[in-house]
Protein backbone atom coordinates (compact mmCIF):
# COMPACT_ATOMS: atom_id res chain seq x y z
CA UNK A 1 0.00 0.00 0.00
CA UNK A 2 2.71 2.68 0.83
CA UNK A 3 4.57 1.60 -2.55
CA UNK A 4 1.41 2.63 -4.51
CA UNK A 5 1.18 5.61 -2.58
CA UNK A 6 4.70 7.39 -2.65
CA UNK A 7 4.52 5.90 -6.87
CA UNK A 8 1.34 8.08 -6.86
CA UNK A 9 2.52 10.92 -5.00
CA UNK A 10 5.97 11.00 -7.65
CA UNK A 11 3.81 10.49 -10.35
CA UNK A 12 1.77 13.43 -9.58
CA UNK A 13 4.73 15.94 -8.85
CA UNK A 14 6.43 14.74 -12.59
CA UNK A 15 3.27 15.96 -14.19
CA UNK A 16 3.23 19.01 -12.47
CA UNK A 17 6.42 19.96 -13.19
CA UNK A 18 6.17 18.66 -17.04
CA UNK A 19 3.03 20.55 -17.49
CA UNK A 20 4.38 23.83 -15.73
CA UNK A 21 5.67 26.52 -18.51
CA UNK A 22 9.20 27.01 -17.79
CA UNK A 23 10.83 30.50 -16.92
CA UNK A 24 11.77 32.31 -18.96
CA UNK A 25 15.47 33.40 -18.41
CA UNK A 26 16.00 35.94 -20.91
CA UNK A 27 13.20 38.88 -21.78
CA UNK A 28 12.99 39.86 -25.35
CA UNK A 29 15.72 42.73 -25.90
CA UNK A 30 13.24 45.41 -26.86
CA UNK A 31 11.74 45.09 -23.10
CA UNK A 32 16.02 45.21 -21.75
CA UNK A 33 16.48 48.12 -24.24
CA UNK A 34 13.05 50.31 -23.52
CA UNK A 35 13.87 49.84 -19.78
CA UNK A 36 17.48 51.24 -19.98
CA UNK A 37 16.28 54.02 -22.36
CA UNK A 38 13.50 54.78 -19.52
CA UNK A 39 14.08 58.18 -17.18
CA UNK A 40 17.27 59.06 -19.94
CA UNK A 41 15.12 62.31 -20.35
CA UNK A 42 15.41 62.07 -23.94
CA UNK A 43 11.41 61.45 -25.54
CA UNK A 44 12.01 59.25 -28.89
CA UNK A 45 9.66 58.12 -31.50
CA UNK A 46 8.94 54.92 -29.98
CA UNK A 47 8.11 56.19 -26.84
CA UNK A 48 6.54 58.70 -27.82
CA UNK A 49 4.23 56.98 -29.88
CA UNK A 50 3.22 54.10 -27.92
CA UNK A 51 3.51 55.54 -24.75
CA UNK A 52 5.72 53.35 -22.75
CA UNK A 53 8.20 55.85 -20.99
CA UNK A 54 5.72 59.24 -20.05
CA UNK A 55 8.20 60.62 -17.85
CA UNK A 56 10.40 61.07 -20.74
CA UNK A 57 8.03 63.09 -22.60
CA UNK A 58 6.37 64.85 -19.96
CA UNK A 59 9.99 66.06 -18.88
CA UNK A 60 11.40 66.48 -22.37
CA UNK A 61 8.51 69.16 -23.58
CA UNK A 62 8.98 70.85 -20.18
CA UNK A 63 12.39 71.67 -20.06
CA UNK A 64 12.46 72.82 -23.75
CA UNK A 65 12.18 76.30 -23.96
CA UNK A 66 12.15 77.97 -28.18
CA UNK A 67 15.06 79.28 -29.45
CA UNK A 68 14.72 82.97 -29.62
CA UNK A 69 17.22 83.55 -32.04
CA UNK A 70 17.49 83.28 -36.08
CA UNK A 71 18.85 80.38 -38.02
CA UNK A 72 20.92 82.00 -41.31
CA UNK A 73 22.36 80.18 -44.32
CA UNK A 74 22.48 80.42 -47.71
CA UNK A 75 21.09 78.57 -50.38
CA UNK A 76 23.71 78.08 -53.18
CA UNK A 77 23.45 76.59 -56.01
CA UNK A 78 25.30 74.64 -58.28
CA UNK A 79 24.13 75.05 -61.88
CA UNK A 80 24.53 76.61 -65.47
CA UNK A 81 27.60 74.33 -66.27
CA UNK A 82 25.43 71.76 -68.45
CA UNK A 83 28.56 70.30 -70.88
CA UNK A 84 30.85 69.88 -67.41
CA UNK A 85 28.99 66.23 -68.18
CA UNK A 86 31.56 65.66 -71.26
CA UNK A 87 34.15 68.34 -70.69
CA UNK A 88 36.25 67.97 -67.61
CA UNK A 89 37.80 71.30 -68.12
CA UNK A 90 34.35 72.37 -67.45
CA UNK A 91 33.40 70.64 -64.83
CA UNK A 92 37.10 71.85 -63.14
CA UNK A 93 36.66 75.19 -63.48
CA UNK A 94 32.98 74.77 -61.74
CA UNK A 95 34.35 72.94 -58.80
CA UNK A 96 37.22 75.07 -58.52
CA UNK A 97 34.67 78.54 -58.32
CA UNK A 98 32.76 76.54 -55.76
CA UNK A 99 35.50 75.54 -53.57
CA UNK A 100 36.79 78.95 -53.60
CA UNK A 101 33.05 80.48 -52.71
CA UNK A 102 32.81 78.01 -49.65
CA UNK A 103 36.33 78.31 -48.42
CA UNK A 104 35.08 81.97 -47.47
CA UNK A 105 32.50 80.47 -44.72
CA UNK A 106 35.16 78.58 -43.21
CA UNK A 107 36.33 81.67 -41.77
CA UNK A 108 33.11 82.37 -39.87
CA UNK A 109 32.33 78.97 -39.14
CA UNK A 110 28.91 79.63 -41.77
CA UNK A 111 27.03 77.32 -42.99
CA UNK A 112 26.08 77.02 -46.02
CA UNK A 113 23.20 74.94 -47.91
CA UNK A 114 24.53 73.77 -51.53
CA UNK A 115 21.87 72.46 -54.29
CA UNK A 116 23.24 71.33 -57.28
CA UNK A 117 21.73 70.18 -60.08
CA UNK A 118 22.04 66.64 -61.40
CA UNK A 119 24.56 67.80 -64.53
CA UNK A 120 26.89 68.76 -61.73
CA UNK A 121 26.16 65.70 -60.13
CA UNK A 122 26.92 63.07 -62.98
CA UNK A 123 29.96 65.19 -63.90
CA UNK A 124 31.95 64.66 -60.52
CA UNK A 125 30.84 61.22 -60.43
CA UNK A 126 32.20 61.14 -64.59
CA UNK A 127 35.19 62.67 -63.12
CA UNK A 128 36.23 61.03 -59.90
CA UNK A 129 35.84 63.97 -57.29
CA UNK A 130 33.13 64.44 -55.25
CA UNK A 131 32.40 67.81 -54.19
CA UNK A 132 29.49 67.34 -52.73
CA UNK A 133 30.81 64.63 -50.11
CA UNK A 134 33.94 67.52 -49.09
CA UNK A 135 30.94 69.86 -48.52
CA UNK A 136 28.66 67.84 -46.57
CA UNK A 137 31.55 66.74 -44.38
CA UNK A 138 32.21 70.06 -43.63
CA UNK A 139 28.53 70.54 -42.35
CA UNK A 140 26.93 71.65 -44.74
CA UNK A 141 23.62 70.86 -46.34
CA UNK A 142 23.71 69.12 -49.72
CA UNK A 143 20.22 69.30 -51.73
CA UNK A 144 18.56 68.42 -55.27
CA UNK A 145 18.10 71.77 -57.78
CA UNK A 146 15.62 70.19 -59.82
CA UNK A 147 14.50 72.78 -61.94
CA UNK A 148 11.33 71.20 -63.04
CA UNK A 149 7.78 71.55 -63.49
CA UNK A 150 8.31 75.64 -64.70
CA UNK A 151 7.64 74.88 -68.13
CA UNK A 152 4.78 71.84 -67.82
CA UNK A 153 2.26 73.54 -69.93
CA UNK A 154 4.57 74.32 -72.80
CA UNK A 155 5.94 70.87 -72.86
CA UNK A 156 2.97 69.21 -71.57
CA UNK A 157 4.34 67.23 -68.45
CA UNK A 158 1.76 65.85 -66.51
CA UNK A 159 1.39 65.15 -63.01
CA UNK A 160 2.48 61.84 -63.36
CA UNK A 161 5.30 62.66 -65.34
CA UNK A 162 6.66 65.48 -62.44
CA UNK A 163 6.03 63.08 -59.71
CA UNK A 164 8.20 60.27 -61.57
CA UNK A 165 10.84 62.48 -62.66
CA UNK A 166 11.39 64.22 -59.62
CA UNK A 167 11.78 60.37 -58.09
CA UNK A 168 14.16 59.79 -60.56
CA UNK A 169 15.95 62.41 -59.94
CA UNK A 170 16.32 62.31 -56.41
CA UNK A 171 17.26 58.58 -56.21
CA UNK A 172 19.75 59.36 -58.81
CA UNK A 173 21.22 61.90 -57.06
CA UNK A 174 21.76 59.68 -54.19
CA UNK A 175 23.25 57.14 -55.99
CA UNK A 176 25.92 58.83 -57.55
CA UNK A 177 26.46 60.58 -54.34
CA UNK A 178 26.35 58.37 -51.65
CA UNK A 179 24.66 61.65 -50.07
CA UNK A 180 20.93 61.00 -48.74
CA UNK A 181 18.56 63.88 -49.98
CA UNK A 182 16.13 65.16 -47.80
CA UNK A 183 14.67 68.20 -49.91
CA UNK A 184 14.80 69.97 -53.22
CA UNK A 185 14.41 73.02 -54.92
CA UNK A 186 13.18 74.41 -58.24
CA UNK A 187 9.75 72.86 -58.39
CA UNK A 188 7.62 75.82 -58.51
CA UNK A 189 4.58 74.65 -61.46
CA UNK A 190 1.39 75.17 -62.07
CA UNK A 191 1.13 71.39 -61.56
CA UNK A 192 1.24 69.83 -57.71
CA UNK A 193 4.73 70.25 -56.86
CA UNK A 194 3.51 69.62 -53.46
CA UNK A 195 2.26 66.12 -54.14
CA UNK A 196 5.64 65.77 -56.53
CA UNK A 197 7.77 66.40 -54.09
CA UNK A 198 5.93 64.06 -51.32
CA UNK A 199 5.88 61.17 -53.72
CA UNK A 200 9.41 61.54 -54.49
CA UNK A 201 10.37 60.67 -50.68
CA UNK A 202 11.60 64.61 -49.83
CA UNK A 203 10.81 65.83 -46.54
CA UNK A 204 11.47 69.57 -46.98
CA UNK A 205 11.36 72.32 -49.79
CA UNK A 206 13.24 75.59 -50.56
CA UNK A 207 14.27 78.06 -52.49
CA UNK A 208 9.98 79.12 -53.63
CA UNK A 209 9.32 81.68 -55.76
CA UNK A 210 6.08 83.80 -56.40
CA UNK A 211 5.86 81.04 -59.26
CA UNK A 212 4.99 78.29 -56.88
CA UNK A 213 1.10 80.23 -56.57
CA UNK A 214 0.37 78.83 -60.44
CA UNK A 215 -0.38 75.61 -58.16
CA UNK A 216 -3.56 77.00 -56.75
CA UNK A 217 -6.84 77.73 -58.00
CA UNK A 218 -6.58 81.19 -59.97
CA UNK A 219 -9.61 82.78 -57.44
CA UNK A 220 -6.98 82.20 -54.95
CA UNK A 221 -3.89 83.16 -56.20
CA UNK A 222 -2.49 86.83 -55.47
CA UNK A 223 -3.43 89.56 -58.01
CA UNK A 224 -0.11 90.24 -58.76
CA UNK A 225 0.93 86.77 -59.36
CA UNK A 226 -2.52 85.63 -60.83
CA UNK A 227 -0.80 84.34 -64.79
CA UNK A 228 2.98 84.24 -64.13
CA UNK A 229 4.28 82.86 -67.85
CA UNK A 230 7.40 81.17 -66.16
CA UNK A 231 9.20 81.47 -63.18
CA UNK A 232 12.05 83.81 -64.61
CA UNK A 233 8.84 86.16 -64.69
CA UNK A 234 7.89 85.74 -61.25
CA UNK A 235 11.15 85.25 -59.38
CA UNK A 236 9.84 87.48 -56.58
CA UNK A 237 10.36 86.80 -53.15
CA UNK A 238 7.19 84.92 -51.61
CA UNK A 239 5.39 85.57 -49.10
CA UNK A 240 5.74 89.01 -49.67
CA UNK A 241 6.34 90.11 -46.03
CA UNK A 242 9.21 88.95 -43.88
CA UNK A 243 7.24 88.10 -41.28
CA UNK A 244 5.64 85.75 -43.88
CA UNK A 245 8.26 83.86 -44.52
CA UNK A 246 10.48 83.39 -41.35
CA UNK A 247 8.41 80.54 -39.76
CA UNK A 248 8.23 77.14 -41.80
CA UNK A 249 5.19 75.79 -42.24
CA UNK A 250 3.77 72.04 -43.00
CA UNK A 251 2.17 72.00 -46.39
CA UNK A 252 -0.38 69.00 -47.90
CA UNK A 253 -0.80 69.79 -51.42
CA UNK A 254 -0.32 72.67 -53.72
CA UNK A 255 -3.92 73.99 -53.99
CA UNK A 256 -3.29 75.93 -50.39
CA UNK A 257 0.43 75.47 -49.60
CA UNK A 258 0.25 79.15 -48.12
CA UNK A 259 -1.87 77.36 -45.45
CA UNK A 260 -0.33 75.81 -42.62
CA UNK A 261 -1.47 72.19 -42.54
CA UNK A 262 -0.14 70.42 -39.48
CA UNK A 263 -1.09 67.05 -41.21
CA UNK A 264 1.48 68.29 -44.07
CA UNK A 265 4.18 65.66 -45.02
CA UNK A 266 6.32 68.16 -46.41
CA UNK A 267 8.21 71.23 -44.63
CA UNK A 268 8.42 74.99 -46.38
CA UNK A 269 11.05 76.95 -45.61
CA UNK A 270 10.41 80.43 -47.87
CA UNK A 271 13.38 82.48 -48.57
CA UNK A 272 14.79 85.14 -49.14
CA UNK A 273 16.38 86.56 -53.08
CA UNK A 274 19.29 85.59 -54.47
CA UNK A 275 22.20 87.84 -51.96
CA UNK A 276 23.20 89.99 -55.07
CA UNK A 277 19.70 90.60 -56.10
CA UNK A 278 18.61 92.20 -52.63
CA UNK A 279 18.85 95.90 -53.42
CA UNK A 280 17.70 95.48 -56.89
CA UNK A 281 14.02 94.10 -55.46
CA UNK A 282 14.01 96.71 -52.96
CA UNK A 283 14.51 99.52 -55.29
CA UNK A 284 12.70 97.72 -58.21
CA UNK A 285 15.26 98.32 -60.96
CA UNK A 286 16.59 95.69 -63.48
CA UNK A 287 17.99 92.31 -61.25
CA UNK A 288 19.67 91.07 -64.19
CA UNK A 289 22.53 93.07 -63.97
CA UNK A 290 23.05 90.84 -60.49
CA UNK A 291 25.61 93.36 -59.10
CA UNK A 292 26.99 92.38 -55.57
CA UNK A 293 28.09 95.47 -53.71
CA UNK A 294 27.51 97.39 -50.34
CA UNK A 295 23.98 97.93 -51.59
CA UNK A 296 23.09 94.44 -51.45
CA UNK A 297 24.49 93.98 -47.82
CA UNK A 298 22.83 96.87 -46.48
CA UNK A 299 19.38 95.12 -47.99
CA UNK A 300 20.05 92.36 -46.08
CA UNK A 301 20.69 93.71 -42.92
CA UNK A 302 17.58 95.60 -42.97
CA UNK A 303 15.71 92.57 -43.62
CA UNK A 304 17.92 90.34 -40.70
CA UNK A 305 16.95 92.85 -38.15
CA UNK A 306 13.11 92.82 -38.94
CA UNK A 307 13.37 89.08 -38.83
CA UNK A 308 14.87 89.05 -35.60
CA UNK A 309 11.84 90.94 -34.37
CA UNK A 310 9.98 87.42 -34.66
CA UNK A 311 12.08 85.23 -33.18
CA UNK A 312 9.86 85.59 -29.53
CA UNK A 313 7.33 84.58 -31.28
CA UNK A 314 7.38 81.31 -30.08
CA UNK A 315 8.37 79.20 -33.64
CA UNK A 316 11.42 78.37 -35.12
CA UNK A 317 12.79 81.54 -36.77
CA UNK A 318 14.62 81.00 -40.59
CA UNK A 319 16.25 83.16 -42.88
CA UNK A 320 18.49 82.29 -45.88
CA UNK A 321 19.69 84.12 -49.07
CA UNK A 322 20.34 82.55 -52.26
CA UNK A 323 23.73 82.38 -54.65
CA UNK A 324 24.13 80.82 -58.00
CA UNK A 325 27.41 79.53 -59.05
CA UNK A 326 26.70 79.66 -62.37
CA UNK A 327 29.12 82.29 -64.60
CA UNK A 328 29.20 84.62 -61.81
CA UNK A 329 32.50 85.66 -60.75
CA UNK A 330 31.83 87.03 -56.83
CA UNK A 331 33.76 90.17 -55.33
CA UNK A 332 35.03 88.03 -52.34
CA UNK A 333 35.92 90.88 -50.66
CA UNK A 334 32.32 92.20 -50.37
CA UNK A 335 31.45 88.52 -49.22
CA UNK A 336 33.82 88.75 -46.61
CA UNK A 337 32.10 92.15 -45.84
CA UNK A 338 28.89 90.64 -45.89
CA UNK A 339 29.64 87.92 -43.15
CA UNK A 340 31.67 90.82 -40.99
CA UNK A 341 28.78 92.52 -40.91
CA UNK A 342 26.59 89.47 -39.52
CA UNK A 343 29.24 88.32 -36.97
CA UNK A 344 28.30 90.61 -33.98
CA UNK A 345 25.16 88.79 -33.85
CA UNK A 346 26.79 85.53 -34.20
CA UNK A 347 28.75 86.56 -31.42
CA UNK A 348 26.06 88.12 -28.97
CA UNK A 349 23.59 84.83 -29.84
CA UNK A 350 21.35 86.21 -32.15
CA UNK A 351 22.25 84.59 -35.03
CA UNK A 352 23.23 80.86 -35.53
CA UNK A 353 24.71 79.70 -38.31
CA UNK A 354 23.03 76.35 -39.52
CA UNK A 355 22.26 74.63 -42.93
CA UNK A 356 18.38 74.43 -44.04
CA UNK A 357 18.96 70.74 -43.40
CA UNK A 358 19.83 71.43 -39.67
CA UNK A 359 16.78 73.90 -39.38
CA UNK A 360 14.62 71.07 -40.51
CA UNK A 361 16.20 69.09 -37.40
CA UNK A 362 15.11 71.97 -35.04
CA UNK A 363 11.74 72.51 -36.42
CA UNK A 364 11.30 68.84 -35.51
CA UNK A 365 12.52 68.77 -32.30
CA UNK A 366 10.06 72.25 -31.98
CA UNK A 367 7.66 70.08 -32.98
CA UNK A 368 7.82 67.06 -31.16
CA UNK A 369 7.85 69.39 -28.25
CA UNK A 370 5.71 72.17 -28.42
CA UNK A 371 2.88 71.14 -30.32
Amino acid sequence: MKIAKYLFIAVCLFLFFACTPAQQKNPPQVSIEIKEKCGDGFCDKLEKEKGICPQDCEMRQQDYKTPEKLYLSMMIHLEGWDDEVENEEKFNGHSNAARKFLAGFDKYNAKATVEARLEFVKAQNNWGDNVLKEFHEKGHGIGLHADLGGNAEEIGMSQEDMNQRLTDMKNQFEKLSGIKIQHASGICSSLDWVEAAIKAGLEFTTGGVAYCVMSMPEEDRPEEFKDCESPLYCHDTYPLEVKGRVHPWRVSDGANWLEHDPNGKLVYFAPENALNWLAEEETGSDAIKKIFDQKDIDAFMDRMQEALEYTKDGEISTMYVGWSIGDANPDLEVLDSWFASIQPYVESGQVEWMSVNDMYDEFLEWEQNVI
